[in-house]
């Protein structure tokens, strides 16, 4: 199934988050660099596939349509950011949760 079949009218929406989640993320990199080493030195983003979001659905039970999916799961835009050092990974998550615009679902004690 493509994106468009599954995700009809509302890709657009989930690109522009997409986008305003990476326009965020660079936001950080000009804040701490430490004698020319940026404190983020990769950030790639994904929409998750369709097959990939009806499956994980599926895996817990759910309803595979759109409108669940957009209920309850929290991973359907995803960025994976790479830091250089162990301290720029807190500082980076750390920077994230304080944000206004987010609502942390999930924290995790190590990365």
């Amino acid at each position: 199934m493509t994106y468009e079949e599954y995700y009809g009218d509302r890709l657009e929406a989930l690109k522009q988050t997409e986008a305003y989640l990476l326009n965020i993320i660079e936001g950080f990199e000009g804040q701490k660099p430490l004698e020319g080493v940026e404190p983020i030195v990769y950030c790639k983003s994904r929409i998750k596939s369709p097959d990939s979001l009806i499956e994980k659905l599926k895996l817990k039970g759910l309803s595979t349509d759109l409108d669940t999916a957009l209920k309850e799961m929290h991973d359907i835009v995803g960025i994976r950011i790479i830091c250089p050092f162990v301290d720029d990974v807190y500082d980076v998550v750390n920077w994230l949760c304080e944000r206004d615009e987010f609502e942390v679902m999930k924290k995790r004690t190590t990365y």
